[in-house]
């Protein structure tokens, strides 16, 4: 139930005002990180690079991150890209 909640909060929050540290207590600095970049737009390639790690400690602390929070990538790009899209003016051709 926790982590669906919290998803759903982080949904609401919008990318201005995520406060990951106080959806999420329970990860570590590092997933910490990992997660806002990622709500930055950072894929998993460059995560590694922004954080000077390899790809596969990026795949290990997403698996950390799901089984703490079930919060998976997929749905945290999904979140970040609809509130993107809720904010950015709509073009007008």
């Amino acid at each position: 139930m926790w982590p669906k909640l919290r998803e759903v909060l982080l949904r609401l929050l919008g990318p201005q005002g995520w406060g990951v540290r106080r959806l999420f207590p329970e990860l570590s600095d590092r997933e910490t990180e990992v997660v806002e970049l990622m709500m930055d737009g950072l894929t998993d390639k460059e995560i590694a690079g922004a954080l000077g790690v390899t790809h596969s400690s990026i795949a290990t602390y997403w698996h950390r991150i799901q089984t703490k929070t079930g919060l998976t990538r997929e749905r945290l790009r999904a979140a970040v890209a609809r509130q993107r899209m809720r904010r950015s003016p709509e073009s007008v051709d």
